[in-house]
């Protein structure tokens, strides 16, 4: 498999609970094998990696050594900085021409032996519908399908394509009255949220790249030019040497093409109307009420990724709402927002208003500047905007 999960806490935190109870890790080993050997169809198949290492049929030892202070120097300075919050990160290598590789996994079925008398290796596709089950099983502990290309909803002629984030904005919705195990995984949880991003981006880039003539690639001569090809014989040779050239097109959300387009229409729409008038930034908070009311039993919102996301956008359309439709600033005849994550693991947004000449001039009145910052502390009697 070419994704690794990096999780320092999960380990720091294991090796803590296996310091002060021990045997703990491996009652519980127990009792989860059990349970899964009777209501997962794919552990009742397939061996477990416990299984062959208890049996001594490989002595192979692997390490990923990971060198922190190596930076590229072509990318932004703090790209690369170490993160400030604890969060799971995945690692994708790539093959040597550039390309990624298949994410593909390998299971043993129990039974079925080739000629040297092992289980038969079988391959299951990222895209297949095994493939989070056996990833998962936890998660999943009653063997339930994930993602595969074949899904469609609607009846009859009106049926369409179900996409891998149609899939996963289901399975993680909460519902009333019904447990989902994958939102109590905790850590785990995150890691499926990482590893279905992943999914997700590799689909994109795929299709991307299996239709680079519906985009018409060809037609970006300014990349060409420098790349050196100029569509002659020498420069064709060069071109194979570099590998592969696909192009990202403007709509693929966060490539290069995309973060300019937007750059170049920020900047067109300051040219046109003005600089902007106001500077407003919204950053979640994980006390929000709507966030604690909706945690499960022992749950922190640092566990909950995917619910704080939800309720800060939703909050974000509010404000929104607020500034545009009831104009408590005045007249805006143009917007744009942001939002990041940094390195907190909370989102925030950074949003400027441009207003109509009639809502510019107010604003140069102080009395009116008063009205809309304020930069004190709050009194006691307020004691819900002091916390």
């Amino acid at each position: 498999m070419s994704v690794y999960i990096n999780d320092p806490d999960l380990e720091v935190q294991t090796r803590i609970r296996t310091q002060n109870v021990p045997g703990l890790e491996g009652t519980l080993v127990k009792q989860l094998t059990s349970m899964l050997m009777d209501c997962n169809s794919y552990v009742q198949t397939f061996l477990c990696l416990h299984e062959i290492l208890n049996e001594g049929r490989t002595t192979e030892r692997y390490k990923i050594v990971i060198h922190a202070d190596r930076k590229p120097a072509v990318e932004h300075v703090r790209r690369y900085n170490g993160p400030s919050c604890s969060e799971v990160a995945a690692l994708i290598p790539g093959n040597e021409d550039g390309t990624i590789g298949n994410r593909d996994i390998v299971v043993r079925r129990r039974g079925v032996l080739n000629a040297n008398g092992n289980e038969k290796l079988h391959t299951v596709s990222v895209s297949h519908r095994s493939y989070d089950p056996l990833s998962y099983v936890l998660l999943l502990p009653d063997g339930a399908d994930g993602w595969h290309p074949e899904l469609s909803f609607g009846n009859g002629k009106r049926q369409r394509k179900l996409t891998c984030l149609m899939f996963y904005r289901w399975r993680l919705y909460q519902r009333p009255g019904e447990f989902n195990s994958i939102l109590a995984g905790c850590r785990l949880f995150q890691h499926y949220l990482v590893d279905q991003f992943c999914k997700m981006e590799s689909e994109r880039l795929s299709y991307v790249a299996n239709n680079q003539s519906k985009m018409r690639a060809e037609s970006y001569s300014r990349l060409r030019e420098l790349l050196g090809d100029s569509g002659g014989p020498n420069d064709e040779s060069e071109a194979v040497r570099l590998g592969k050239l696909v192009v990202l097109p403007s709509t693929y959300v966060g490539g290069e093409r995309y973060m300019r387009q937007k750059m170049h229409d920020i900047i067109a729409t300051s040219t046109k109307l003005g600089h902007p008038d106001i500077f407003l930034t919204m950053t979640c908070n994980p006390n929000w009420v709507e966030i604690q009311r909706s945690l499960l039993p022992a749950q922190s919102p640092q566990d909950r990724p995917d619910l704080c996301a939800r309720v800060f956008m939703l909050k974000l359309q509010a404000l929104m709402e607020i500034v545009i439709q009831d104009k408590i600033f005045g007249k805006v005849i143009a917007h744009v927002r942001v939002v990041e994550f940094q390195k907190r693991g909370l989102p925030h947004a950074h949003c400027i208003f441009i207003l109509d000449e009639f809502s510019k001039n107010s604003l140069r009145n102080p009395e009116k500047v008063d009205e809309i910052i304020s930069a004190e502390i709050p009194c006691e009697e307020d004691a819900h905007l002091r916390k």
